[in-house]
């Protein structure tokens, strides 16, 4: 029997899940969308042209989108409902409207279906007797966790009923429709704080005196701050919606390597940079454009009625040549990473604080997809930023909610394959989306600022599995256990004090405890990094420097920092017998390791024939699913303890 049910927002869409790959009407629909919300005259327009796309793109016989005012529904764009009965329709629905305003979304499937009598009332029916709607989709629209309006389809006579997809865009669409309605109301709260504007501005004039000019103007550079750069930004969408043939471009621009310039080559050698790149950012601007500081290591430029070519700015096509120039600084030849977020124009209902919240937005997206490069700002990206927070926020709750642990996997001794350590693996057990590995959420985790819990998670679990095997009566003080640290965290926080605190709160030696940090990291590292190094070294923890050989050679370091051992990249291990220069490469890592009386260890060991070949190369601990996969903390511990060679399959 077909029934209709209420379905939890997140049950809908969550960050690791997205709609099906979109048909062409879908990628028109979202476009469309975007383009409408930018360039209409008329709020209440674009959305009744928007919800017209919608039904068509979604095959939808009616629709409707309405807004909460106060305690009310107002109704602002219908599609498909003869107009004498959407009153009594918007009025007969009122226990859906409830479910919808609670945040939850409601389908529909077949109103004619038992117990249809359960969930609409007796004038829905009636109504839904003259408007014949046999199904039906209703999604909130949620802006800053709160529930601005609501959005509903309807198939009317007809066996069409919508899939699990279609609600998923229903969702998308929802998001640009949310955005609207929330910058409208910020939009009209802004036109009524600036009714005494006149007045405002002498007090603020008179305020700005007693202050001086420090208080909007950058000491260093002379150029704006954030607040006075948001001014000119409110200008300009001002006068872009007066004008329809004015455009202009907003965005920031940030230096990757600023703080790494700072670290090594001191304040000098950092002031030099920005000189270098706020010539160079200055250099194809023209009089009417704005440059702002809005962070030391962050500009904001707008861009007035920029020329264009081949559908970008000319002047971020010169940015990009001239950033891609080496720069000389402190008597160096440096090349500086830069990423740039832009936005063009913005929806008539926007704010000046929330174009720049979007720019920046796209910035970011633009350090994960490029190495140094420019993101123009879309609705989707600020669907996919809004989910990560979204993702952010559900890591948090994970955290709190005790959803973490470790899995271990065994380090065996290459003689003897007998276990002598473990690797600390964390796993997430996600009440919806099952056990998670670390590539599915430490990325995330590091922007949501949920490192730091984390590693204190890891690093007293980790502890604590540690204090049992060695105050067991079958345990050896000579085991250990391995934790991988953060990079960022290392090189941004005091994470190095507060791991030592931990594994001083337990009863065996703190070298019982290894570090493992990237050789990747190690490359591009500050001397934050190094001296976190030295400082979890005194301490007497144990540094292990992973996926060695991955990436660029850190070579000509190693032999300058603490570390006891090395990990050689699975890739190499994974190419042996197959590729001669992988044996060639982890015979050469092995020597090296030796020669600088450096432990080595090979991961990645998944045959027989990996440890065969390992075998001969003078390699110190082997690691793998051959051997041993990740296992809980208690299978794990009965393993160790035994303290018996490993059994090796065929």
């Amino acid at each position: 029997m077909a029934l209709w049910g209420y379905v939890p927002m997140g049950e809908i869409l969550d960050p690791g899940s997205q709609p099906d790959s979109p048909p062409e009407r879908l990628v028109d629909l979202l476009s469309r969308s975007a383009s409408l919300l930018r360039s209409a005259n008329s709020l209440e327009k674009s959305f009744e042209e928007i919800l017209e796309a919608a039904c068509t793109c979604l095959h939808a016989d009616a629709g409707v989108i309405r807004e909460v005012r106060g305690k009310k529904l107002q109704l602002v764009a219908f599609q498909g409902i003869p107009e004498h009965l959407v009153a009594p329709l918007m009025d007969a629905g009122v226990g859906i409207s409830a479910k919808l305003l609670a945040g939850e979304t409601v389908r529909i499937v077949n109103t004619e279906a038992d117990p249809v009598t359960e969930v609409l009332s007796r004038r829905a029916k009636e109504t839904r007797d003259h408007f014949h709607f046999r199904s039906y989709v209703g999604v909130p629209l949620i802006a800053n966790g709160h529930v601005v309006g609501l959005f509903g389809l309807y198939a009317v006579g007809s066996e069409r009923s919508f899939s699990e997809n279609d609600i998923k865009w229903m969702h998308v669409v929802a998001d640009f429709l949310a955005m609207a309605l929330a910058n409208s109301r910020l939009s009209h709260e802004l036109s009524e704080s600036s009714r005494d504007f006149s007045a405002y501005r002498a007090e603020r004039s008179e305020v700005e005196k007693r202050l001086g000019s420090n208080a909007m103007y950058d000491s260093f550079t002379g150029l704006p701050l954030e607040p006075l750069f948001l001014e000119h930004v409110e200008r300009s969408l001002a006068r872009a919606r007066r004008q329809e043939d004015y455009h202009f471009t907003l965005g920031v621009l940030r230096l990757r390597r600023f703080s790494i310039v700072a670290d090594t080559l001191g304040a000098h050698a950092a002031e030099q940079l920005i000189a270098e790149c706020l010539s160079r950012l200055k250099a194809p601007l023209q009089p009417d454009d704005v440059i702002a500081r809005l962070a030391p290591d962050l500009f904001g430029f707008l861009l007035e009625q920029p020329e264009m070519k081949d559908g970008k700015e000319v002047i971020i096509a010169q940015l990009e040549r001239d950033f891609a120039r080496p720069m000389n600084i402190a008597n160096r030849s440096l090349h500086t990473t830069v990423h740039l977020g832009i936005i063009r124009d913005g929806p008539v209902t926007s704010s000046a604080e929330i174009l720049l919240q979007k720019a920046l937005a796209t910035e970011h997206q633009s350090v994960r997809e490029t190495a140094s490069g420019v993101v123009v700002y879309s609705p989707v990206l600020l669907y996919a930023e809004r989910r990560a927070i979204e993702f952010q926020a559900d890591i948090q709750r994970g955290i709190e909610a005790g959803e973490f642990s470790l899995f271990f996997q065994p380090i065996v001794e290459a003689a003897t394959l007998r276990p002598v350590g473990a690797e600390a693996l964390l796993r997430w057990h996600h009440p919806e989306r099952g056990v998670l590995l670390p590539g599915e959420f430490l990325f995330q985790a590091e922007n949501g600022g949920c490192m730091t819990d984390l590693s204190i998670l890891v690093v007293r679990e980790a502890c604590s599995w540690m204090q049992k095997i060695i105050s067991s009566s079958r345990g050896s003080r000579d085991f250990f256990v391995t934790v991988n640290v953060s990079p960022r965290q290392l090189a941004t926080s005091d994470i190095a004090r507060m791991l030592i605190g931990i594994i001083d709160e337990y009863d065996f030696p703190p070298k019982s405890v290894k570090m493992e940090i990237t050789e990747t990291a190690m490359i591009a590292g500050s001397q934050r990094i190094v001296a976190a190094l030295h400082e979890l070294d005194a301490a007497g923890i144990g540094l292990w420097l992973d996926d060695f050989g991955k990436g660029y050679s850190s070579l000509g370091r190693l032999h300058t920092l603490p570390f006891e051992c090395i990990k050689i990249d699975s890739a190499f291990v994974s190419s042996l017998g197959i590729d001669e220069n992988s044996s060639k490469i982890v015979s050469a890592i092995a020597s090296l390791g030796n020669n600088l009386g450096l432990d080595v260890l090979a991961e990645g060991i998944e045959s027989p024939a990996h440890l065969e070949a390992l075998r001969e190369l003078g390699v110190c601990y082997f690691q793998g699913f051959h051997l041993a996969r990740p296992m809980p903390a208690g299978r794990a511990a009965r393993i160790v303890l035994e303290m018996t060679p490993m059994p090796v399959p065929n």
